[in-house]
């Protein structure tokens, strides 16, 4: 299956997240669902880490993608059960679908609070 069409929109977001003038961005959605991401580089492939938790959960679910969208991994960190990798591009490991999936709804919901952050400060 061809993440090729998904990868080209979760650039226009990753991209948007790097050009923030502080990083790293932070974003609470009213339901209290806290995003944070960080630029590492932009250099070659690039690393950018956006991170997801739950208002009701200990848990963060933590996305590294390159410059151009692809996911390259995903893993939890929690006090409880420490770090736990879900997904690993370069070696294989863990469910691809599954990981480029909730990655993309948690850059859509993320990308909405970024637009709504935009229009807020446009807004007389």
């Amino acid at each position: 299956m061809s993440y090729e069409h998904n990868e080209e929109w979760r650039m226009g977001v990753v991209l948007a997240l790097a050009w923030q003038e502080v990083q790293p961005v932070e974003k609470v959605s009213g339901k209290g669902e806290r995003f944070v991401s960080f630029v590492h580089h932009l250099d070659g492939d690039g690393l950018i880490q956006v991170s997801q938790r739950s208002a009701d959960s200990e848990e963060q679910i933590v996305y590294r993608l390159d410059r151009r969208g692809g996911l390259i991994g995903v893993f939890t960190c929690s006090a409880r059960e420490g770090d736990q990798l879900l997904y690993d591009r370069d070696s294989g490991f863990g469910k691809r679908h599954e990981s480029e999936v909730k990655c993309s709804t948690m850059l859509g919901r993320l990308a909405s609070l970024l637009l709504a952050s935009e229009i807020g400060d446009l807004a007389p």
